[in-house]
């Protein structure tokens, strides 16, 4: 990617470049556990919501997202974090709870559509 590392990790790249198209403030880990032989990502918008794609998170071997924060209220009632989430699904939730100054995603209601 923009590091010159060829990664098989690309969704979380996606969501890093959406976030900054978007100007949504972020911190970028590249390598958060500090192990030279797994790739390790972590997008955080703050404290209580990040994403991650590392070796063992939800989705990892599809290419896919994990979050913690950005969760409905009732997907908050079963899970902790929640996995096998595309870039955009994720950016969906993100875009919100930073508009909204929230950790909690609220789906839009197309019943009126």
């Amino acid at each position: 990617m923009s590091d010159g590392k060829t990664t098989k990790y690309t969704e979380i790249f996606k969501l890093k470049e959406m976030l900054e198209k978007a100007n949504i403030p972020f911190g970028w880990y590249d390598n958060f556990f500090g192990s030279t032989k797994r790739e390790s990502y972590q997008i955080q918008i703050n404290s209580d919501i990040d994403a991650v794609e590392y070796f063992g998170s939800c989705g990892n071997d599809r290419n896919l997202l994990e979050i913690m924060g950005g969760l409905t209220v009732e997907e908050n009632k079963i899970y902790t974090v929640l996995g096998y989430l595309t870039a955009e699904e994720v950016f969906k939730r993100f875009k919100y709870c930073y508009e909204n100054n929230t950790s909690i995603y609220k789906k839009e209601d197309k019943s009126n559509e």
